[in-house]
Formats: C-alpha cells, structure tokens, sequence
C-alpha cells in the first residue's frame, strides 16, 4: 500500500488556501480594468447576473457568418459581476422549425462590444492569478518560511539540515513553487500564447438545440 507523503492533506489545504487568495487579489487587480474596455473580461468561474434584451437589427459582419439565411430571433446579454460590467454576448437563432410539439434550431454565441461588434476579448484572471500564487507565495516562503496558506494549517519550510541560514534565498523559493506548478504553469501559459499571441479573428461555432 502506498503512503501519501507526510503532512500530505494539510499540503493540500494550503495550496488552496493560497489559490483562493491569489485568486482574490487578481479579482481586484483587474477590477479597475472591467467595464472600461470591451477586452478584458473575467471569463468563466465568477458568478454573474445576466440582462437579456431582444435587438432587431445585427452588425453585417456577424449576419455573414449565417447568410444566405436570415436570423429568427437575436439578443444580447450584458454580463455583470457584481455591479460591474464585463462584456456583452450576442446570441443568433437561425433554422428555427417547429414540428408538432418540438422546436429545433441553431444558435450562434459570440463576444461583441457595446456597439454590437464583434470583439475578440481576452481572459487575463486564471494566468495573474497563477503568477501571484507563483511569485507571491515563493516571496513570504522566503522572507516569513510559510505562506498565508502554510500557516493557517501550522506549516514551515525550513533549510535542509546542515544550512545555515534560517531561511530559503528568494531564488531558491520561487524555484521551488514553480517547481511545484510546473505542469499547470505549462498549460496555462501555453494557453495565454495561443490566446495572445496567434490566435485569429474565426466565425464563432454553431450550435444546435
């Protein structure tokens, strides 16, 4: 039978205990950023109220993506955290037949600016939110041997016998949690690459129902 690792569970209460808070203070980070642009948006995750309204009329570069047909029903939505405003979704329904007692349709869903253009955002909250648990953590390990999360569940991180100095150098903790994070490091940056960098404009997909 395999052992986990000592203090295996309480290791893991700290890591999210530190994630949360990382993640509070990439929240507040980006707040002052929300609303202002069409761009930055918060994304999945967040709990956000939604007010719908029915629009007659769609941008000609959102109606090509279905032409020759014309739309049965659009609306947008503003998403909203909060009170705060972040981002606008724009919904096309198309090839709405009704048979009987079953309606069937396709729908577009796509990010559109306060104009009604079509907009390509970009969802910076899970990458800050990982560089502070990254850097942020690495620098209290360094300058307190704990993080917020370590020392809500009575944890340390202490010199290998034999060191000298009482605590871990500043290279040596962020190291060590990057380390740590590495695969999810991998993925998330890899991801912001592809987002930021050579992702292209694409006509969103369609979606029966």
């Amino acid at each position: 039978m395999v052992t986990p690792p000592r203090y295996f569970w309480r290791r893991v209460g700290a890591f999210l205990v530190d994630y949360c808070l990382a993640g509070l203070v990439a929240l507040v980070l980006l707040l002052p950023f929300l609303g202002n642009t069409d761009r930055i948006r918060l994304g999945g995750g967040f709990i956000k109220m939604f007010m719908c309204r029915g629009v007659d009329t769609i941008a000609p570069d959102i109606a090509a993506f279905i032409a020759p047909k014309r739309p049965d029903a659009t609306q947008v939505c503003d998403l909203w955290f909060y009170g705060i405003y972040d981002g606008r979704i724009l919904t096309v329904v198309y090839d709405l037949v009704q048979t009987g007692h079953s309606t069937f349709s396709r729908s577009l869903n796509m990010p559109v600016s306060k104009d009604g253009e079509l907009v390509e955002p970009v969802y910076p909250a899970s990458t800050l939110s990982l560089a502070i648990l990254w850097i942020g953590a690495g620098l209290m390990v360094a300058r307190f041997a704990f993080s917020p999360g370590k020392r809500l569940f009575g944890l340390r991180v202490v010199p290998a016998e034999g060191s000298e100095a009482g605590s871990i150098s500043r290279g040596r903790a962020i190291a060590r949690d990057g380390l740590k994070l590495a695969p999810y490091l991998l993925m998330v940056f890899a991801g912001s690459f592809v987002t930021f960098v050579i992702s292209a404009p694409r006509p969103p997909s369609a979606s029966g129902c």
